[in-house]
């Protein structure tokens, strides 16, 4: 490392000084917006607090490379204005999207950006030197289609106060590619400013390639004897495989199963159950199948010599007696608490959970509230970190790990995302530990999944007609959505928050 010098502090200062003065910026500007509005009982933290708690993060956080940088780079006095210059036009450029954002949707950035990019090739001399002037029309005509979008995503009512609306688009321009800037670190060792992996291929199809792979390698090492397979579970669970586990094994043999190691989904269900006596675990079964609540839905079944049995509920729980109607005879005595309702109930407290359960466990109603702060609780007690993305998506958000986008704690914005997180319809929820089989739930809930009987029973009820379905290469290009706007309470405005509205604007839009 070169020993440090005073033109590289001076760098280092006026970077700390930038940092902190971009920071007060976007605090002052914004200051006036720091309450919390609530509409229809959703929390709405608005830009100015997200502003201001990001501004103080990133302050800190940048503080280390800020000091770090001017050791490893060779500067010059005229770097130090160009780089305030470009903060300033950072700042500015955001500081304008949040304004614009309290009456606009976020989608207004995205044309906001397209835009900046289509005048940058147009208007700067570097780029209308070596462009032909066909391209020079086709930058033209996307950057005017951008700027009508960007119009029309504005209200009416707004959009005589929007002329400002340019100094949010022109201060992209210096720093879409501001050579002066990126000539400075060349000097950077490699592992710094790696290259982003070379494909031909768009990043769908190179995530389609990676599948097809991963797939393969994935059931190339399923265990292929029972010896494999008992030997797998102890490997990955520490314990034995489960008294009746070679005749699962040959049942999933016998029916060509591609999944022979894979429990991981019921393993992970079950963890929290473990710390509770099986006395405590029936009794709370008894006890919240008896409560009388037409919303609340719960019914006791179980398997007993062989025989499913238990409280009525028609159709949807008859579906997993006969599901399980050729292994019934194997399966040991057990029971447990049916949820009727495609809702999950239950968020374990690890107080309750320490105390080794609760055998008379209580409910309480969330109806038309926001459940927000309860969902997250769990994330308190463990930590989430996002996976690395394996395939290089140019900044597109393309889902690469299932487990990662469906996790709560990884994805704060769903509290607005989703009407059950935001103002459910029905929501009855208990923080005691209570095996309930349920149909779906958020990442934190701790209801056991089973398979929703509206897929398998509705089959076999012919709701469905092969027959009637044509193949893929004659079905219309059209999408048509038939059915009630539930899976939220919405008043006062706050029913575009909840997800099938969502969707429909979405859908909406597209082109």
């Amino acid at each position: 490392m070169p020993p440090p010098d005073s033109s590289r502090m001076v760098f280092a200062v006026a970077a700390v000084v930038s940092l902190a003065s971009l920071s007060a910026l976007l605090i002052k500007m914004l200051e006036q917006d720091v309450d919390i509005g609530v509409v229809d009982e959703f929390r709405h933290t608005n830009s100015a607090k997200i502003v201001k708690d990001t501004a103080l993060r990133a302050s800190g956080l940048l503080l280390i490379p800020a000091l770090s940088l001017p050791f490893l780079i060779p500067v010059s006095y005229g770097l130090i204005p160009r780089t305030l210059w470009a903060g300033f036009l950072r700042a500015a450029h955001w500081i304008l999207l949040f304004s614009i954002t309290r009456n606009a949707p976020w989608e207004i950035a995205t044309t906001v950006w397209s835009c900046a990019a289509a005048s940058h090739v147009v208007f700067t001399i570097e780029a209308t030197a070596s462009i032909t002037l066909l391209r020079r029309a086709f930058c033209i005509a996307v950057g005017l289609v951008s700027a009508h979008q960007t119009i029309a995503l504005i209200p009416k009512s707004h959009r005589g106060g929007y002329w400002l609306l340019l100094f949010a688009i022109w201060p992209m321009i210096s720093l879409l590619n501001d050579t002066s800037m990126i000539a400075s670190l060349h000097s950077l060792p490699g592992g710094y400013l790696a290259a982003p992996p070379s494909s031909s291929g768009h990043p769908i199809e190179d995530l389609i390639v990676k599948a097809q792979i991963d797939f393969a390698q994935f059931i190339d090492s399923q265990s292929k004897t029972m010896h494999q397979a008992s030997e797998e579970y102890r490997r990955r669970y520490l314990r034995d495989p489960p008294p009746g586990f070679e005749k699962w094994f040959a049942y999933a043999k016998s029916h060509d199963s591609i999944f022979i190691d894979e429990f991981d989904m019921i393993n992970d269900d079950l963890k929290p159950f473990w710390n509770v006596s099986p006395k405590t675990l029936l009794e709370s079964i008894d006890h919240v199948t008896q409560i009388q609540n037409d919303k609340f839905a719960l019914r006791k079944r179980g398997f007993t010599n062989g025989e499913y049995h238990g409280q009525g509920g028609g159709w949807i729980v008859d579906d997993l007696g006969g599901l399980l109607q050729d292994v019934a005879k194997d399966l040991p005595n057990v029971e447990f608490a049916f949820d009727m309702v495609d809702e999950p109930r239950e968020i374990i407290s690890q107080g309750l959970l320490k105390a080794g359960g609760f055998s008379k466990p209580e409910f309480t109603s969330a109806n038309h509230n926001s459940i927000w702060e309860q969902v997250i609780q769990p994330c308190q007690n463990s930590a989430h970190e996002a996976s690395k993305s394996t395939v290089y998506d140019h900044g597109i958000p393309f889902v690469q790990d299932w487990s990662d986008t469906k996790d709560v704690c990884l994805h704060p914005e769903f509290e607005f995302m989703h009407g059950f997180f935001g103002s459910p319809e029905t929501c009855i929820l208990t923080s005691a530990p209570v095996p309930i089989l349920s149909q779906g739930a958020p990442s934190t809930f701790a209801d056991l999944m089973y398979p929703s009987p509206w897929y398998t029973a509705k089959y076999a009820q012919k709701v469905y007609n092969e027959d009637d379905d044509p193949p893929w290469e004659q079905k219309a290009n059209n999408l048509y959505w038939a059915g009630r706007s539930t899976g939220s309470h919405s008043r006062n405005g706050s029913w575009n928050y909840s997800h099938r509205q969502r969707f429909v604007k979405l859908v909406q839009t597209l082109p």
